[in-house]
């Protein structure tokens, strides 16, 4: 199942909300990623500066810090 399905089979109230405000704005950024760079460079369509580069590093790794405080070991 999607996390989206998953979120979907909570009962509505804070613990639903929470997930819904952490994880919906990471699905979004994930596949912008997907979108916007990952698919350009995959299928050789782009070629990006080591600027363009530490720029998407950046974005990147904002979201994997994000992603980690909901980790736990």
């Amino acid at each position: 199942t999607t996390v989206t399905e998953r979120i979907a089979k909570k009962s509505r109230g804070p613990k639903k909300q929470s997930y819904q405000e952490f994880y919906y704005p990471a699905l979004q950024d994930i596949e912008g990623i997907k979108e916007a760079w990952r698919n350009h460079v995959m299928h050789t369509r782009r070629e990006y500066s080591s600027d363009d580069a530490d720029a998407i590093l950046s974005h990147v790794r904002r979201l994997m810090e994000k992603l980690a405080t909901r980790i736990s070991e």
